[in-house]
């Protein structure tokens, strides 16, 4: 099965973050007044660890990415410049990487991500539903998805003037 014209403008990326880091003040300011504490374990997603280190983000980059790379091109060059399945993995492979990085100041949230859309196979799948909302002037695509509520295991209150 080959994949012409396959890219991140046909299917978008999306996150869900989720924190080891209980109660931090900057959270709080930066994400609102409530936290949702789940049990990993009885979510139906894989979680992937957001990675902060320049050094540990450089090794996963030049490793991961040559690796997929490689694959990509041998693919393309044994298809015409079309992607075949293995060649679709790593393209996939390299942007649930890149979804995993972040900047070094945001250490102290111990992120945690669910990445959906870039594994989707456009052969096969017509794509995620998206949706969108209001924030201030701005339209937000998002995607819904089913969180079990038996993984929820508390819900704290954060500080706040009232």
């Amino acid at each position: 099965m080959l994949r012409e014209g396959y890219g991140l403008d046909r299917r978008p990326v999306f996150v869900s973050s989720f924190s080891q880091s209980k109660d931090l003040l900057s959270q709080w300011r930066a994400y609102g007044a409530y936290a949702i504490e789940f049990d990993a374990e009885l979510l139906h997603f894989p979680l992937s660890k957001c990675l902060y280190d320049d050094d540990e983000k450089s090794d996963e980059a030049a490793y991961g990415s040559l690796d997929c790379a490689l694959t990509m091109a041998q693919s393309m060059q044994e298809n015409d410049g079309q992607l075949d399945e293995k060649g679709y993995e790593a393209f996939s492979t390299i942007i649930g990487l890149a979804a995993t990085m972040k900047h070094a100041s945001f250490s102290e949230e111990c992120e945690y991500r669910i990445v959906l859309g870039h594994d989707i196979d456009p052969d096969v799948e017509d794509g995620l539903d998206i949706s969108f909302r209001s924030r201030g002037n701005l339209l937000v695509p998002y995607v819904e998805i089913s969180i079990p509520v038996e993984s929820i295991k508390s819900i704290m209150v954060g500080p706040m003037r009232d």
